[in-house]
C-alpha cells in the first residue's frame, strides 16, 4: 500500500506546485497590466480572448481570460467590461475575437465598448509550457501603453495526457457530450432500508449543423458559419464553438474562439454561430468543435416576447442591408439588462445562410416593460439572399 501511495503523493505534489506557479505567473501578468491604470481616465478595460498558436486551445484561452479578469479586478483599480457585452459587440460588427489582435481594430472596438483600453495578446502552447504575450491598447490612439509576458507551466489536462497536446479537435459532425461517472451510495442496510444508486444528472448534448465556409470576405477574413443544435432533453446553458486550423500535413497551426450563442438552447432548438479568421499561407483545412460545459456567467432570462416584428430589405443600400424591427417585452418577474435579439437567416430553399444580432433601445427593462429594436444584417456577411428568419430573445439578469 505504501509503495502505491508514494507515487500518487509525488504526482499530486507536482500538480499542486505547477498550479501554484501558474497562478503566480498570471498574477504577475495582471500586476504588470495594472501598472497602466494611472494612464487611463476612467480606468476601464476590455479583455479579448488571445490568439491561439501551437498546442494551446480555446479552453485554455478562456481559462486565462477568466483568471486574468479576476486578478486584474482584485489587484488594481481597473474595471473590466463584462464578457457577454464583448461577445455582443463582436457579433454586431462581424469580427472574431482573434481579429482584435490588430491594435487598430482593438482600439475601434474599445471605443464601441466605451472603455479606455483593450487587452489583446496571444498564447503559444509548447511542450510542458505556454507562452503568454499581452498588449494593452489605448482606445483613442491605438498605441500600445503596456505589455506583459510570462511562461506558464502546462495545465493539469495537458500533464495527464503526457504532453502539451491540443485536445479540442472534435470534428463538427460528432455530437459533443460530457460524460459523468455514476457514483454508488454505500450504507449498512437494515430490512427497513431501501437500496439504490445515486442518479447522475442528465447532461446537455449538442451538435453543429448547417456548416458553411466562405473565403476572402471583408478585410481578407475567411468565415465559417453554422448552427448549434440541442439534441438532448436538457437545457444547454452556454454552448461554446471553437475553430482549429491545420496545414496540409495535419499539424495544428492556429485557431480561435468563435462567436457562439450565449443564451440557453431549449431541447431541439438551433442557434447560429460565426467564426472569422485570417489564414496563414500554409492553411489547408479547418475543424470546428462544440463544448457544452455549463459556465456560471451564462445565465440568461428567457421570458421575453416580441410584437410588430417586420423583416425587410433596405432600399437604396449599397451594402445590401436587411432590417428586423419590432418591440420586445420583458415577462420576467425581475428587471433584465441588455435585452438582445439573435436572428438566423435562411434562403428560398430554407438553407441557413447567416445571422445577425442587436439590442433594444432601452438598456434595461423592468418587469412588464417594452422597448423597440432594430437589427441589421449586412449582405456581405451572408452566404446567400435571405427570404425568411428566426428570431430569439435573451437578456442578462439585472445586478443590484
Amino acid at each position: 500500500m505504501r509503495g502505491s501511495f508514494l507515487p500518487f503523493l509525488t504526482l499530486l505534489m507536482v500538480f499542486t506546485a505547477c498550479a501554484t506557479t501558474r497562478e503566480k505567473e498570471i498574477r504577475t501578468l495582471a500586476r504588470e497590466i495594472g501598472k497602466a491604470e494611472h494612464k487611463l481616465k476612467q480606468q476601464t478595460v476590455a479583455i479579448f480572448t488571445p490568439e491561439i498558436h501551437g498546442t494551446s486551445d480555446a479552453a485554455e484561452a478562456r481559462e486565462l481570460v477568466e483568471l486574468l479578469t479576476h486578478e486584474i479586478v482584485t489587484g488594481s483599480n481597473l474595471k473590466v467590461a463584462e464578457r457577454s457585452r464583448l461577445k455582443d459587440v463582436l457579433k454586431e460588427h462581424e469580427l472574431a475575437q482573434s481579429g482584435a489582435a490588430d491594435p487598430a481594430t482593438a482600439a475601434r472596438l474599445g471605443r464601441l465598448l466605451l472603455v479606455d483600453a483593450v487587452l489583446i495578446g496571444s498564447i503559444t502552447g509548447k511542450a510542458g509550457k505556454t507562452e503568454v504575450f499581452l498588449r494593452l491598447v489605448d482606445s483613442e490612439t491605438a498605441l500600445i501603453i503596456q505589455t506583459a509576458r510570462a511562461e506558464l507551466p502546462a495545465t493539469a489536462r495537458e500533464r495527464q495526457s503526457g504532453m502539451a497536446n491540443d485536445t479540442a479537435t472534435q470534428v463538427a459532425v460528432k455530437p459533443a457530450k460530457r460524460k459523468i461517472a455514476e457514483r454508488r451510495l454505500q450504507a449498512n442496510l437494515t430490512p427497513q432500508t431501501s437500496q439504490g444508486t445515486l442518479e447522475a444528472n442528465a447532461e446537455a448534448q449538442g451538435r453543429l449543423t448547417d456548416i458553411s465556409y466562405r473565403k476572402g470576405g471583408v478585410g481578407g477574413y475567411h468565415q465559417v458559419i453554422g448552427r448549434v443544435e440541442n439534441i438532448g432533453s436538457e437545457l444547454m446553458n452556454d454552448p461554446t464553438v471553437s475553430l482549429q486550423l491545420y496545414n496540409s500535413a495535419g499539424t495544428l497551426i492556429g485557431g480561435s474562439a468563435c462567436l457562439s450563442p450565449d443564451r440557453p438552447l431549449l431541447a431541439g432548438q438551433k442557434l447560429p454561430f460565426s467564426c472569422l479568421f485570417k489564414p496563414s499561407a500554409d492553411f489547408a483545412r479547418y475543424e470546428v468543435s462544440l463544448d457544452t460545459t455549463t459556465r456560471l456567467y451564462s445565465s440568461r432570462a428567457l421570458s421575453l416576447t416580441a410584437k410588430d416584428v417586420k423583416f425587410r430589405k433596405e432600399t437604396g443600400s449599397l451594402t445590401g442591408e436587411y432590417k428586423l424591427s419590432g418591440v420586445l417585452t420583458n415577462h420576467e418577474e425581475t428587471s433584465v439588462t441588455y435585452p438582445r435579439i439573435l436572428v438566423s437567416l435562411f434562403d428560398a430553399d430554407g438553407k441557413f445562410i447567416g445571422s445577425a444580432s442587436g439590442f433594444t433601445v432601452k438598456k434595461q427593462l423592468p418587469p412588464g416593460a417594452s422597448s423597440p429594436f432594430v437589427v441589421t444584417a449586412y449582405g456581405y456577411s451572408l452566404h446567400g439572399k435571405p427570404v425568411s428568419f428566426e428570431a430569439f430573445y435573451s437578456a442578462l439578469p439585472t445586478r443590484h
